[in-house]
């Protein structure tokens, strides 16, 4: 609750207003003030039916609750955020995957490539109905689907990727992630990037930290090496990702990977949607209407709306 306030605090001063207003009924009401002057005090306690003593919930007493009640639904109290409505559900993800020979190694068998194709198959069977598109690069990046909900589609194409049908051969992250970069900007969609492969130098890296982020998404790197490759390598990748201020997963021989990447990815939108939310919070005035028409039906007693004492 360290977020509770008011959306329209300006109701509020209305509070003195229905004070007053009901201070005053309370007093014309007040049979004591009007025999007061006429007879003494100890005569008006026998002699009035409606004793000051007594107990019973009075209608002045409800009327004074509900108003109060009312008045803070009107103020809008609330102490969460809520998402846009104008947003999806659920963050789009460009998959960028490197295309080289190095990734024909069968370290991680059968190869990194063919592992790293059968991994996001399961990433994107896990994220089903989340947009995705597939970036390939050696030499040069090319874009092999754009942002698509049909995850076949991209199986399809990511099981075929093989350096020899590369145009170009060489290493070019950076323009494959600026290409990635540029799909999530004219697609006006939200998400992250998913880097796959097996190494990325930190002259690389440096070059793609220099560039600075053009749009909102976020980096993530899954290693495309084997539990038994050499130590320099994957070591270069976890420097590559800090410099980048990227995470960074290895591929594993079970899920931990795809579930690791998957929670990061719902991570960083969810981050995104608090961002652009602002200050849209969540009305919870809506709330305080149920104990108001409990309250109300005590007006259904006889003599209530005619008797206000």
């Amino acid at each position: 609750m360290e977020h509770f306030h008011f959306l329209r605090p300006g109701w509020l001063l209305l509070l003195p207003l229905i004070a007053g207003l009901v201070w005053e009924i309370a007093r014309r009401s007040d049979a004591y003030r009007k025999w007061r002057e006429f007879l003494a005090p100890h005569l008006l306690e026998v002699l009035l039916v409606d004793r000051r003593g007594s107990k019973r919930i009075r209608p002045i007493t409800l009327l004074a609750v509900v108003l109060t009640l009312g008045i803070v639904a009107l103020a809008g109290p609330t102490w969460r955020q809520q998402p846009s409505p104008f947003t999806q559900d659920t963050a789009s993800l460009v998959i960028v995957l490197k295309v080289t020979p190095s990734m024909l190694t069968e370290d991680v068998q059968p190869s990194r490539l063919e592992r790293s194709a059968h991994k996001i198959k399961d990433l994107l069977e896990k994220r089903a109905g989340s947009s995705a598109a597939l970036i390939a690069y050696a030499g040069s990046a090319h874009l092999v689907m754009p942002l698509t909900r049909d995850a076949n589609v991209i199986d399809s194409f990511a099981t075929e990727l093989h350096p020899d049908i590369m145009p170009q051969h060489g290493d070019d992250p950076v323009a494959a992630l600026a290409l990635a970069e540029k799909q999530l900007l004219e697609a006006k969609e939200k998400g992250s990037i998913l880097w796959i492969g097996d190494a990325l130098t930190a002259d690389q890296a440096a070059v793609i930290a220099s560039q600075g982020k053009r749009s909102l998404a976020s980096l993530i790197m899954l290693g495309a090496v084997g539990l038994d490759t050499d130590s320099t390598e994957r070591e270069e990748l976890r420097q590559a990702a800090s410099a980048l201020d990227a995470r960074l997963e290895f591929i594993a021989p079970d899920a931990r990977d795809i579930d690791a990447v998957a929670a990061y990815v719902e991570a960083d939108f969810t981050s995104v949607l608090e961002n652009e939310a602002g200050t849209q919070w969540q009305d919870e005035g809506y709330w305080l209407l149920f104990p108001i028409i409990g309250l109300a039906l005590f007006w259904f007693r006889a003599g209530w709306l005619v008797k206000y004492q």
